[in-house]
């Protein structure tokens, strides 16, 4: 089922900056949103796509119930974060995305071995 209300960057960053601690920033010398000083998520330079760092429990379900709007590349094995389709991700998804990225962010990097 198609996205009825295309999710922007833009949306995002204003649901991130609602939360407390939250600010803009900059990472990898692109734009991002951080808490604490501590990297939420950022957007990828096609427009669409947008890199998001959570928790493991949030992310292996997120990418679990929505394959079609989260994704890994090789870049991103090992942690708990993947990319995101913007043009598929809904209101309701990005609200608990963004929520679950700024629980997370305070809390130390944790990086999972390949098996």
């Amino acid at each position: 089922m198609p996205n009825s209300i295309e999710v922007t960057y833009d949306d995002v960053v204003k649901i991130a900056l609602a939360l407390p601690g939250t600010e803009e920033g900059i990472a990898y010398r692109a734009p991002c949103v951080k808490r604490e000083g501590k990297f939420m998520l950022a957007p990828k330079k096609d427009g669409v796509t947008m890199a998001v760092n959570l928790d493991w429990a949030t992310h292996d379900r997120l990418l679990e119930e929505h394959p079609d709007v989260f994704y890994k590349t090789p870049h991103y094995d090992g942690y708990a974060a993947f990319l995101v389709r913007l043009p598929k991700l809904t209101k309701k998804v990005a609200q608990e995305l963004v929520t679950a990225s700024w629980e997370n962010a305070p809390k130390p990097s944790t990086r999972r071995r390949a098996q």
